[in-house]
């Protein structure tokens, strides 16, 4: 009798051991590169205010919002997709160990059709998220929007940074100012170094450190372990691929996204130990390409930095007031946190072993619609003498560049001076590696 109620309350726990994504109020929310703005970021408006100062100059570079993903992601995530109906026709049959309503929501679920025909465009959600936050803005800095002398406002020449001006722009204006957005160039050493760096392109975007980190973290047993649960869990018979993990990721963190839920059936695969190992995998990805894994991209933020400088310069020789909004991407926004020395750890990000505790995360650097926001204060002292403080957020949260809330403008210079006069003439490569930038530009 005992025996019997043993094995009972054994399968209780086998049962209600397993939890269900559909009824998780606390599903796991940071999805590396495309986590959702709204999980991880503050709010500008609740900052303290500066005694005695007014900001009169801003600065920032903001990154889209939501958006679909590139051609270069959808083939994979509808090879992955295709595996629907044999997860479903498993789970029939008796296979696999998910909820009955997980499967029943990824048997409704369909692709989209406008992702395979707009890649990377900006989506309704990505349009809100850079509405709201310009409307944020607008509340903060009111009395400098309505007295400034300049503004400048201008995206990449891509439809995603594009509409994302344009609704930051909408917020901003609080339906009352206008603003005009400078039209997208070809080339811009600002917005985007990297996509016009022949050394980035060669030894860093398309080098093989990257691929051979990821490779490497991708034979370590936690990740394989992820491989066997995911089969496990779906009762599929074939063994999953890395190349089919991911694919499922970006099924489950790209429409997760898109929903006004902030759910995706393919989440359902994954438990949230599962999630934190592929977004390290994400996060080793940037780490090289953009990030720390190569000295080639801490130099190119220099001319935004420097031009960054220049504005606020202007502003305290001429005592003008300005606003500048650029619309960029990710990587623009992680080398200019290398170039300042934000987010380092040692050891370094490597394959080797995932760093939980780590400063270099992705989904709090840059979530969609990431931005760094630089804030140049005119302050008067108890004495009555005027000087200068500048203020940093990310993502809307105050951080600390110097050892207070704000630099002192001779501690600003001193850190930005270096970037004075920054160009790009670092990217020519010499005749050798000429036919091998040729045919990467041809097979692109």
């Amino acid at each position: 009798m005992y025996a019997r109620i043993l094995v009972l309350y054994s399968s209780f726990l086998i049962v209600y051991s397993n939890k269900c994504y559909w009824n998780n109020k606390c599903s796991y929310k940071y999805f590396g590169s495309k986590t959702i703005y709204d999980e991880v970021r503050g709010d500008i408006r609740d900052t303290a205010e500066l005694k005695g100062c007014e900001a009169v100059s801003v600065w920032s570079m903001i990154r889209h919002g939501v958006r679909h993903p590139t051609s270069s992601n959808v083939p994979p995530m509808q090879r992955a997709a295709d595996l629907k109906e044999d997860i479903v026709r498993r789970y029939l049959e008796g296979h696999g160990s998910m909820c009955a309503q997980d499967i029943n929501n990824l048997q409704k679920w369909s692709w989209h059709e406008v992702v395979s025909s707009t890649p990377g465009d900006l989506t309704f959600e990505g349009y809100k998220e850079l509405h709201d936050l310009g409307a944020r803005f607008h509340d903060h800095f009111q009395q400098l929007l309505q007295k400034a002398d300049h503004y400048n406002f201008k995206p990449t020449l891509e439809q995603r940074t594009i509409q994302s001006a344009k609704a930051f722009v909408e917020g901003l204006a609080g339906g009352y100012l206008r603003f005009k957005i400078s039209n997208a160039t070809d080339r811009d050493d600002i917005l985007r170094p990297y996509f016009y760096c022949a050394k980035h392109d060669v030894e860093v975007y398309n080098g093989p450190r990257s691929q051979i980190e990821m490779n490497k973290y991708q034979e370590t047993p936690e990740f394989q372990k992820l491989l066997k649960n995911v089969q496990k869990r779906t009762g599929l018979d074939e063994p999953i691929s890395a190349t089919n993990a991911t694919g499922l990721y970006d099924l489950c963190r790209f429409f997760r996204a898109y929903s006004s839920t902030r759910t995706s059936p393919w989440c359902a695969l994954f438990d949230d130990d599962e999630l934190m190992v592929l977004e390290y995998l994400n996060d080793i990805r940037h780490y090289y390409r953009n990030g720390y894994g190569s000295p080639i991209n801490e130099k190119l933020a220099g001319p935004a930095l420097g031009e960054l400088l220049q504005q606020f310069q202007a502003s305290i020789q001429h005592s003008t007031r300005s606003f500048t909004g650029y619309f960029s991407h990710d990587s623009m926004l992680q080398m200019i946190y290398i170039s300042l020395g934000l987010f380092r750890d040692y050891p370094e990000i490597s394959g080797y072993e995932r760093i939980p505790g780590r400063k270099w995360r992705t989904s709090f650097m840059t979530p969609f619609a990431a931005n760094f926001v630089t804030v140049l204060h005119k302050c008067v002292n108890e004495t009555g003498t005027t000087d200068y403080q500048v203020q940093f957020f990310i993502n809307e949260e105050e951080f600390h560049l110097c050892h207070s809330r704000t630099c002192s403008w001779q501690e600003f210079r001193e850190k930005f001076d270096q970037f004075n006069n920054s160009n790009l003439e670092f990217c020519n490569i010499d005749n050798s590696n000429t036919s091998a930038l040729e045919s990467i530009v041809v097979g692109l």
